[in-house]
């Protein structure tokens, strides 16, 4: 009788932050070398913090985070790197491994991160992470963010697996036991999704403008057919406006363009998402979007509604990028949150616009973790599987 082997191996956790509404945000002091103690959900920033661009200091700032931290989640990477740079340390100082040189490859948005290290999660095997950071005196872009996650969760998967098969069988059915876990193992859950291939405004959904006029009348600034207005959802996937497109588009697209406005218009375009509510999903929530975006001398913004008024969550910076985000919308329980996606031409400049897709709003739920696993890609690993040994790898999410 032949042996079948069936072997577990490494376990790897999702990346939803889950934290509260006091996360804070860490701001390096220009020119100096600061160690902080990170907590679950901080947000660390370049030298310029969430509104600005990072600044002219023609130094460098080396920051450690510390706290046992298991890494950071970059949301934005917006880097001069043929002059400014970033590097990477995993560990407590300069004199830990290197494992992202931002210099060496010339690393300039979150795409050539990912290309770069394979992922946009900078993993913290010891516990903290050093970040050095080179800026010029005379080029800033709008820098980067990168949210801290620290997990307690601990996972167990079962022992490994030998079955036996007879003589001319290839494989046998395995009954596979999922994983357990102990400790804050908490799942996603989609709260709210929108693909806009309905190729319309959505129901519920609507658009606003904040603007002056330079000359009267202001340009188009209604909801019409792709490059005629301000707001479409008639754009297809492969939509650009000059820079890149993205792959990930699929359908139709919600788009802001600032240059279809026409050359009068001033101001802020705003598309605002339906109310939602919240209130029962704890204050930790997450918006994910794929996007492009021609900056051209604007700003793209996201706000949540409290109740009572707009704050803004976050301000993407250039360079033209097409890629995904991730922006953490925390402390919010109304009943009747929403979020809204603002460009902004910064002051009347002739600005291009912002196109997104796939957009998910979710939360991290305290039920029992769900796994997936990269054997059959489902939640249940139990399949037939080939005579030898065979590792599978398990995700919670």
């Amino acid at each position: 009788m032949r042996r079948f082997t069936r072997l577990l191996l490494t376990l790897a956790l999702g990346l939803f932050v889950a934290v509260g509404a006091n996360a804070a945000d860490i701001i390096p002091t220009a020119c100096t070398t600061q160690n902080f103690a990170a907590a679950n959900g901080d947000v660390f920033y370049d030298t310029g913090g969430p509104f600005g661009n990072y600044l002219n200091s023609g130094c460098t700032t080396t920051t450690t985070l510390s706290g046992g931290i298991s890494g950071v989640l970059f949301t934005q990477w917006a880097i001069f790197a043929t002059a400014d740079w970033l590097k990477i340390y995993d560990g407590p100082s300069t004199a830990s491994p290197l494992i992202v040189d931002g210099q060496g490859n010339d690393i300039d948005n979150l795409a050539e991160l990912i290309t770069f290290y394979g992922d946009d999660f900078v993993v913290a095997s010891s516990g903290s992470l050093t970040f050095q950071f080179w800026a010029t005196t005379v080029t800033n872009l709008a820098g980067y963010a990168a949210t801290v996650l620290i997990s307690d969760c601990e996972i167990t998967c079962a022992d490994d697996i030998t079955v036996g098969v007879d003589p001319g069988q290839c494989g046998a059915e395995v009954d596979f036991p999922a994983p357990t876990t102990e400790g804050n193992c908490a799942s996603i859950v989609t709260a709210f999704s929108e693909n806009f291939n309905g190729c319309a405004l959505p129901a519920g959904w609507s658009v606003d403008v904040v603007y002056t006029c330079n000359p009267s009348p202001c340009g188009n600034t209604d909801i019409l057919p792709c490059g005629q207005s301000l707001f479409s959802f008639t754009c297809l996937d492969g939509f650009t406006f000059s820079g890149p497109a993205n792959p990930d588009f699929d359908g139709c697209i919600a788009v802001i363009s600032d240059d279809d406005a026409g050359f009068a218009f001033w101001g802020e375009g705003h598309i605002i998402s339906p109310e939602i509510d919240v209130s029962g999903l704890g204050g930790v929530l997450q918006l994910e979007m794929d996007y492009t975006w021609d900056e051209l001398s604007s700003e793209v913004r996201f706000d949540g509604w409290d109740g009572a008024t707009w704050n803004t969550e976050f301000t993407l910076g250039p360079p033209d990028i097409a890629s995904n985000i991730e922006i953490a919308f925390n402390g919010y329980t109304n009943s009747d949150f929403k979020f809204r996606v603002v460009h902004d031409d910064t002051g009347g400049s002739f600005a291009w616009g912002y196109g997104f897709d796939n957009l998910e709003l979710n939360y991290a739920s305290d039920e029992n973790a769900i796994f997936t696993n990269d054997y059959n890609g489902g939640t249940d690993a139990s399949d037939f599987y080939p005579v030898g040994e065979t590792c599978v790898e398990f995700t919670t999410y």
